[in-house]
């Protein structure tokens, strides 16, 4: 008998009168501190109804707790973010039956980027549970409270990098700092900026060491100051959103934001997947950078 193309998964958002989010996926309850163990956007909680740090978050439960598999969870969650939990209404809770593929990987097919993904996810659960062992066997040699990953001697082997990653690291040294200043919040924020005037390209990426708000839900006031700042048409400008995960081992994202104008000055950002058109870009912003282009 052939394997149906789609099944229904029952997704449940409970919201507690303390503002807490509660997440069930077919009878099961979400566990964050289950999912942060994989991939490191939001320690704060689970969140849906925006393309953010949050319902990234959430995205990867869900898909996990589908699809019972880390490697596979890895490799479609964002699409799984875009496609559905962005658009789950905000700060409602809801009952929702959802279609969801029987396999995701074959749904949204293995372009470049996915097989990326694919790859990146099966070496990322290699070395965790390559660590898992170690610090296991590790801590039957020290004396108890101390931490034995601490100690570890045998070094993580480079994830493979994508071309586009490449790139990125090619682009790094023209990178700067941007100090961003949020209504109501005393401290400013800090990103890492790279502006390709020429392109009207603007790549956003989030700074190790920002104190304040990410560069996604700060996303229309950065759209605002950095056009102002560097003198851009806002209506002719790319923006590209940029973590980078150094630190927790997580694939590197990016997404276009579209702002969308509301009036008085004000700007709704959209935020969708990379396109074909990223790595053009990249080498692009890359060629004019090296002083290459005329």
């Amino acid at each position: 008998m052939e394997q149906p193309f789609e099944r229904q998964a029952h997704v449940v958002c409970k919201i507690h009168s303390n503002g807490d989010h509660e997440y069930w996926v077919d009878g099961t309850l979400l566990d964050l501190g289950d999912s942060l163990r994989h991939v490191h956007h939001s320690p704060t909680g689970f969140r849906h109804g925006y393309g953010g740090s949050g319902p990234g978050q959430l995205a990867f439960a869900i898909c996990l707790a589908l699809y019972q598999d880390v490697v596979v969870a890895k490799t479609v969650y964002m699409k799984f973010k875009w496609t559905y939990v962005q658009y789950w209404p905000i700060d409602e809770g809801f009952d929702h039956l959802v279609q969801v593929p029987v396999d995701p990987v074959r749904l949204w097919n293995l372009t470049d980027d996915y097989q990326h993904r694919l790859e990146f996810a099966q070496w990322q659960e290699e070395q965790r549970v390559l660590l898992a062992e170690e610090a296991e066997e590790e801590s039957r040699r020290w004396p108890e409270g101390l931490d034995p990953s601490l100690l570890l001697s045998k070094p993580v082997e480079e994830r493979p990098l994508s071309k586009r990653d490449q790139l990125m690291l090619a682009l790094a040294p023209y990178f700067v700092d941007f100090e961003f200043s949020l209504p109501s919040r005393p401290a400013k924020g800090l990103c890492r900026l790279l502006v390709v005037p020429e392109l009207a390209l603007v790549i956003c990426s989030e700074h190790p060491q920002n104190p304040s708000m990410s560069v996604t839900n700060a996303a229309e006031y950065l759209f605002l100051q950095i056009t102002e700042a560097y003198n851009l048409d806002r209506d002719e400008v790319t923006w590209i959103e940029h973590y980078a995960f150094e630190n927790e081992r997580v694939a590197p994202e990016f997404d276009f934001v579209e702002f969308h104008q509301l009036g008085g000055g004000a700007y709704r950002p959209d935020w969708h997947n990379p396109t074909d058109e990223l790595i053009p870009l990249l080498e692009k912003a890359l060629y004019h950078k090296k002083g290459l282009v005329a």
